[in-house]
Order: C-alpha cells, then sequence, then structure tokens
C-alpha cells in the first residue's frame, strides 16, 4: 500500500496498480484463500470490492473527470475531447502494432505527426478501430472460458492505457505509455503454456516466444546504435517523421549546436533548412518560427519579415501550447542581452500578439505581462510601465514568483519597505518552498542596498 501510494505520488500513472491489482485478484485468484471464498460479515469480498470500485467511478465521473475534460483543459491543445477520443481509438492500434509487429521506422521519441481524427469517418480508419476494439473485447469475454489468457491480456493491456490513451487533456502519442501494457500481452505466453497439455503445442509456443524475444531484442540493440550518435539520430529521426515539428526542430538544435562548436556556418544553413521543414511540418506551431528569428541574429543576418509576421499570426491564433510561454521568455532574454535586434516595437508586437490570443491560460497571459515589463524596465528604463504590467500580472495570477519581480521594481524605485513586504507575500505563496532561496537572497539584497542609501 505505501508503495503504490509513493507511485501515485510520482507519477499520476502509478494510480492506475491498483486497477490491474484488482484485475489479478478477478481473474487469477478469484477473491479465495486456501481455495475457499472470502467473506467479511457474511457477505463476499468480490462483491464489496466490486461495489467499492462502481462507487469510486460514480464519484469520479460525477466530480472530478468533467472539470479535467472542460474545454478550458484542451486551450494549448490541437484538438477537444471529442477528437482525442477518437485518436486514442487508433493509437491503441499503433501500440499494438509496437508490440506484436515493431517497425524501426515507426520508432520515435516524437510522435507528433500522429493525424488527429476530425471525425468518426475521417479518417476511416477512426470508425475500423472504434469497431476493431469492441470487436476484441467482446470476442475475448465470450471466450474467457476458452481461453482466459486472452481475456487478462487484453483487459490489463486497456487498463495500462485507460489514462494516458483515452479522453485526457494529454500528448496523443509517447512509446513509453506502451511499456507497462506490454506485460499483459506478454503473459499469454506463460498462461497458455501452463493450460496447454499437447508437448507439440507447447514447443511452438516456445518457439514463438523465443522467436519474438530475438525480434525485439534485435531491434532494441539498433535502436541502441542509432542513440549512440545523436547527430545522426536526430537527422534520423526527421528523416523517418519529416512531418514532425519536434524531430525537424531537434535536428536544427543539434546543427546549431555544430555551428557554435566549429564556427562553420554550413551547419547554421543546414539548421535553418530543418526549421523551415519544421514550420511545413503537421502542426508547427511557433517554435520553429521563433528559433528562426534566433538563428537569424545568431549567424549575424536579419530575420525574414515574413518569419516574424507568420509567429506574430501563430501567437494570437494558434492553440496557446504550453511551450509558447517558454519560448517567449528565451526571445526577450535574447533581446535584452542584444544578442537578438529586432526593433522593439516588433518586439512588443509579439507579445501583444500572445496576449491577444483569446484562449490564452491566465497563467500564461500573466507570465507574458511580466515579460512586458521585463522588456520596459530593461529596454526603455521605464519602471512606471513595468511595475503597472506587473499589478496586471498578479491579477491574471497571484505567484510568488510575480512578487518576488514586484519587489525588485519596488527596490529599484526606492521603495525598500515595500519591496521587503513583497517578499514576505511571495514567501506566504510559496507554498512548497520552492523559491524559499530566491526570495532570502533578494531579501538580503534589499536590505544592503536600504544600507547604502
Amino acid at each position: 500500500m505505501i508503495l503504490l501510494l509513493l507511485s501515485a505520488l510520482a507519477k499520476e500513472s502509478g494510480l492506475l496498480f491498483a486497477p490491474l491489482l484488482l484485475w489479478i485478484e478477478y481473474l487469477a485468484f478469484g477473491f479465495r484463500f486456501n481455495g475457499k471464498v472470502i467473506r467479511i460479515l457474511g457477505i463476499e469480498l468480490r462483491h464489496i470490492v466490486t461495489a467499492l470500485v462502481g462507487l469510486a467511478c460514480a464519484y469520479a465521473l460525477l466530480f472530478k473527470i468533467p472539470a479535467m475534460l472542460a474545454p478550458a483543459a484542451f486551450a494549448s491543445r490541437d484538438f477537444d475531447v471529442r477528437q482525442r477520443g477518437l485518436t486514442e481509438a487508433r493509437v491503441i492500434f499503433y501500440y499494438l502494432r509496437l508490440i506484436l509487429f515493431p517497425r524501426l521506422s515507426e520508432l520515435s521519441l516524437y510522435h507528433d505527426d500522429f493525424p488527429i481524427s476530425q471525425s468518426i469517418c475521417n479518417p476511416i480508419t477512426t470508425i475500423l478501430s472504434v469497431g476493431g476494439l469492441l470487436v476484441i473485447s467482446l470476442a475475448t469475454i465470450l471466450l474467457r472460458n476458452r481461453f482466459p489468457a486472452l481475456l487478462f491480456a487484453w483487459g490489463w493491456f486497456l487498463i495500462a492505457h485507460s489514462l494516458e490513451s483515452t479522453v485526457f487533456p494529454l500528448e496523443l502519442v509517447h512509446e513509453h505509455r506502451n511499456y507497462f501494457a506490454t506485460v499483459g500481452i506478454c503473459m499469454i505466453f506463460p498462461i497458455a503454456l501452463m493450460s496447454v497439455d499437447r508437448n507439440k503445442l507447447k514447443r511452438l509456443l516456445v518457439g514463438l516466444l523465443v522467436g519474438y524475444l530475438v525480434l525485439i531484442g534485435f531491434i532494441t540493440h539498433i535502436r541502441a546504435l542509432q542513440w549512440a550518435n545523436i547527430v545522426d539520430w536526430a537527422a534520423l529521426e526527421a528523416s523517418n517523421h519529416p512531418l514532425s515539428a519536434r524531430a525537424n526542430y531537434e535536428l536544427a538544435r543539434n546543427y546549431m549546436v555544430l555551428r557554435q562548436t566549429t564556427g562553420n556556418d554550413q551547419f547554421g544553413e543546414l539548421a535553418d533548412q530543418a526549421l523551415v521543414r519544421a514550420t511545413e511540418s503537421y502542426r508547427p506551431g511557433i517554435l520553429p518560427y521563433m528559433a528562426r528569428i534566433h538563428l537569424a541574429y545568431f549567424r549575424n543576418m536579419q530575420p525574414d519579415s515574413q518569419i516574424v509576421e507568420k509567429a506574430k499570426f501563430g501567437l494570437q491564433n494558434w492553440p496557446f501550447r504550453i511551450v509558447n510561454t517558454a519560448t517567449l521568455n528565451s526571445f526577450v532574454s535574447c533581446q535584452v542581452e542584444q544578442n537578438c535586434r529586432l526593433p522593439d516595437e516588433q518586439a512588443l508586437e509579439i507579445l501583444r500578439a500572445a496576449l491577444e490570443n483569446p484562449i490564452i491560460p491566465k497563467n500564461d497571459a500573466s507570465e507574458i505581462k511580466k515579460l512586458t515589463a521585463q522588456y520596459y524596465i530593461n529596454r526603455y528604463n521605464d519602471l512606471d510601465k513595468g511595475i503597472d504590467l506587473i499589478l496586471q500580472a498578479l491579477k491574471l495570477s497571484d505567484r510568488a514568483s510575480t512578487r518576488i519581480m514586484y519587489a525588485q521594481a519596488l527596490a529599484l524605485q526606492g521603495k525598500f519597505e515595500e519591496a521587503l513586504g513583497q517578499l514576505d507575500t511571495a514567501g506566504l505563496r510559496d507554498k512548497d518552498a520552492l523559491l524559499h532561496r530566491q526570495i532570502e537572497l533578494e531579501r538580503q539584497n534589499i536590505r544592503e542596498a536600504a544600507q547604502r542609501r
């Protein structure tokens, strides 16, 4: 129980161990001890557990899941809850194919090129996948007495994917989600071996198992060789997934590092070509456009004005992804440090475009208000405008980091007591003490500045 709790605290998917353990109990042990049905106060334990599971599911469906599936939860995604549910039906069969017939060209760290199902018939494989899931589920139930291993394996596989591969607002595909689900499919072999009496059939099953292990061992070996050289790996990923923005961006990042370490601008040109492919990918987002702006200045060139306009358009109109705020943070730092030299008005237009996005989450809007404040303070030396923007950020989301920034701005105005008060408030907002050291360092700096006055 302690390990189960620790796993859930480490990652939400740790909660799945509870239904998986119950699945083992239902199908393997039947709530029996020494062959006898376990009862509590005369009631079979199976019935008690079933009732409790039903109550837990009802509670989650009524009070927890609706908020998790609200439109706001999908604001940073390229899909809504309906599209995700339909797409995941196809993803489940992709995962099954990775287990049973893995192909090197399909394996990747990035799967942002996986097409989203727009409707039950678009693409047509969506309805086929939904029907396939129903048929397999029904077949394993009907055949449970003759082939119990199939029901156990299929149930394990679905339970293992129930959190990350259904309707919750997570990214669509990641291969690591399939690892524990694979255990259930692999259990078909030992369960079948225990229930088969004929030696020839047993030898056939053992042969299939050995052949399968050799196959996945060989593929794992090849993947390890591919990962041995990070640049070659990035090139291979981009080649296998040409419509993946992330794979192309990763390749560009590696070329940018090579350009920096060697001074050879040929790598800069290759990086830009990879970023262009990233902008032409399935759903590119703003990252490759902003990266092209950085890269242009990195190469002592001026970015194309169309790239800037496309970045502004994407920030204002596309789904506001989690990476957008971090990207803008890097851009502002590049501008403030004068490594990037975009005219200030254009830089501010980029920040304003993000704030004009109608579905930007409040926390992200607050962070971008802070970035804009940072820009005004550092580029224009306009403390009053900066403080006004910080106050706007606090209205959107009162966070410890924003209070620290407010304290720094007040200290620059010589309002040391007010600044220390803001640090006290920041400490109260810092529930997990993640910013404790920074708060204390700022407190010390402000007190020293006040003494120098």
